[in-house]
């Protein structure tokens, strides 16, 4: 390998980097926060985490991430309001959002892409089907 392919190599990997997808993750359960921690981190995603809706408002103030999990059974502001205000707000309406939640019932799905949600996934996550739906949202 020539001294100038090794360089190019080099930048090009620090450019990828600096280029990771920022995935905000709000749920307010710890141990789920830990799963997708551990699912996302070897995608090498750049993570955030928030346990509340109020505290993921008000990350979105500062930090614009590439795609939100959003869990819907939430303290204080569910998941599925948030998701409406998220959409009825001009600064975060293109930020995607997938529902992660346990809830599989046919009108909270209809609810949640209606209300905005570019898709939904079920808990316990099917690793390998969620990492795909989350790359496949995050390569549109």
């Amino acid at each position: 390998m020539t001294a100038s392919y090794a360089r190019f190599e080099q930048s090009r990997m620090e450019a990828d980097e600096r280029f990771q997808s920022i995935v905000l993750v709000v749920d307010d359960s710890e141990f789920d926060r830990r799963v997708f921690a551990r699912v996302l981190d070897e995608e090498l995603y750049d993570l955030m985490f928030s346990n509340s809706c109020i505290e993921a408002m008000s990350i979105l103030e500062t930090t614009c991430p590439d795609l939100i999990l959003l869990d819907m059974d939430m303290p204080q502001i569910d998941g599925l309001e948030t998701l409406r205000r998220l959409k009825a707000n001009l600064r975060f309406a293109s930020i995607p959002v997938m529902m992660v939640t346990g809830h599989s019932e046919r009108n909270v799905v209809v609810h949640c892409l209606q209300a905005g949600a570019i898709d939904f996934t079920v808990k316990p996550l099917d690793r390998e089907s969620f990492l795909i739906k989350v790359a496949r949202i995050l390569n549109a």
